[in-house]
């Protein structure tokens, strides 16, 4: 049963879910007030890559090209990545446990690879490359996504 304001029960009349489901406008950005908006996930995917972390632990990662390079790293060698790219650590993250600080070095260090278009590696430099050709397959294009805005 559907929930609504103060999370009280809301009846949901199956006829506005099926006229949802049809209704295309519902599905795009249109006025969806009311409407029950079906989300098409399958475009939102993107590769997924299980691996061990540096303790032995399963791990998920987005298998873009900073997840291959810190795949299998300690937090002491993501940190000191991030020293030999003149990356400052975040001294807030000590209170986060190993894992979020290891998610969090690994966000930053893929953002400035993504702005700065390059990252130094045990003194190899990769070089980023141009927009959308690192994107995921399956994933969102980008290109589509604004035409279809147009």
């Amino acid at each position: 049963m559907a929930r609504g304001k103060k999370n009280r029960p809301v009846d949901t009349d199956q006829a506005d879910v099926d006229q949802a489901e049809n209704d295309t406008e519902a599905q795009n950005v249109g006025d969806t007030k009311g409407k029950v908006v079906i989300v098409d996930r399958a475009r939102y995917t993107y590769p997924r890559h299980e691996t061990k972390t540096a303790s032995g632990r399963k791990a998920i990662d987005n298998d873009d090209t900073i997840a291959n390079i810190l795949r299998g790293r300690s937090l002491e060698d993501t940190f000191n990545l991030m020293r030999d790219n003149g990356i400052n650590i975040n001294p807030d993250w000590s209170r986060l446990n190993p894992g979020l600080q290891r998610m969090a070095a690994g966000n930053v260090i893929r953002g400035f690879y993504k702005n700065s278009g390059y990252i130094l590696v045990d003194g190899v430099m990769i070089k980023a490359p141009k927009a959308n050709d690192d994107a995921p397959e399956g994933g969102v294009n980008n290109d589509a996504a604004q035409d279809e805005a147009a």
